[in-house]
């Protein structure tokens, strides 16, 4: 069941640690239920509890997204770089008319055309492209740390990096 909806949660799959990570959480899940199966049995099993929830804090903590950048670290970025950016490695999918042949419409309906749009998506375009790296999906646009460098001194810059 983990398997089939992590999908949905980018800081189990977008670290090169992902099968450490997998492997973790079911270790975890199956100390858990064999306390659940063993726990009328005499003899006190809480230490498998501790012990589940140990793992679940360890990966929690592995899975952190790296600290975002601070005014003082970051360069001046206008919001045309950023544009270029979005619209070369982004707009593939979410554009009111994506390029992309698996998409007839934009994911989720995010659409990212407009520097309105991306300004108002500023939050969810550094956290998904820079803290998880889970955008672009699979970096298949081709992403490259400069440009996820460039997203972050922007996002900092407009002062919204320590939210």
């Amino acid at each position: 069941l983990f398997i089939m909806i992590s999908s949905h949660y980018p800081s189990t799959f977008s670290s090169s640690w992902n099968w450490l990570i997998l492997i973790g959480i079911a270790v975890a899940g199956i100390v858990v239920r064999h306390y659940f199966n063993v726990r009328h049995l005499p003899g006190t099993k809480w230490w498998l509890l501790l012990v589940g929830a140990g793992i679940f804090v360890l990966i929690a903590l592995m899975t952190l997204p790296e600290s975002r950048p601070t005014l003082d670290t970051v360069k001046s970025v206008s919001i045309e770089n950023v544009r270029s950016v979005i619209h070369e490695r982004c707009t593939v999918c979410h554009s009111a008319a994506p390029v992309h042949t698996d998409f007839r419409e934009a994911p989720g309906g995010i659409v990212m055309d407009t520097d309105e749009q991306i300004n108002t998506l500023a939050s969810r375009i550094y956290t998904t492209s820079v803290a998880t790296r889970s955008m672009p999906i699979g970096n298949l646009s081709q992403m490259t740390e400069a440009e996820r460098q460039l997203i972050g001194d922007w996002y900092a810059q407009l002062g919204r990096a320590s939210q």
